[in-house]
């Protein structure tokens, strides 16, 4: 249910050993919803953090680290301007070179 209320855009990034693929998320509700079930979703992030690290198959790539930062953002709460802790999630997986599966499912070549 977490990974359903966040959105997300993945980034190539470069490692010293390697690339990897970042997938920075986002809450999609609104942040009173956010901020009054932090809790229970910093839990359900990390449920979620060691599913995907028990994954292993051949077609899936690798969960390799995950990151979370928050920062402080000033926002009108029920009239008033607060400093809230807005949170970020990151999960970082090893890199696929060779395309996405919207490519693949459309029968697209990819460049080896």
């Amino acid at each position: 249910m977490f990974m359903s209320m966040l959105k997300g855009c993945v980034k190539q990034g470069g490692l010293r050993n390697g690339m990897v693929a970042v997938k920075k998320l986002f809450a999609t509700m609104d942040l009173s919803e956010l901020f009054a079930t932090m809790e229970l979703s910093h839990k359900q992030f990390l449920d979620e953090v060691i599913s995907l690290a028990k994954l292993n198959h051949k077609n899936v790539v690798r969960f390799l680290a995950y990151c979370v930062e928050t920062t402080l953002e000033v926002r009108e709460v029920e009239g008033k301007l607060v400093d809230v802790g807005v949170p970020q999630w990151f999960l970082c997986f090893e890199y696929a070179p060779n395309g996405n599966l919207h490519h693949y499912l459309q029968g697209k070549k990819f460049a080896t």
